[in-house]
């Protein structure tokens, strides 16, 4: 059964957001490898980190 144009355009729509927190996800990782980076920037890059996995892990809940 082919899918419905609503389908592939839901479809699309949660794998453009999973490209944009990956690549966000990336960005922070690589500024929390920083060797100066202060204690308190790394306790909020951490945090932002746990946010965006979180909704990585919504969308994909919502993607079955």
């Amino acid at each position: 059964m082919m899918p419905t144009p609503e389908e592939i355009g839901y479809a699309d729509a949660i794998r453009q957001m999973q490209r944009a927190l990956h690549r966000r996800q990336k960005q922070l990782q690589e500024q929390l490898e920083q060797p100066e980076i202060s204690s308190e920037a790394e306790v909020k890059l951490q945090a932002r980190l746990d946010e965006i996995k979180h909704c990585l892990e919504v969308l994909e809940s919502i993607h079955r």
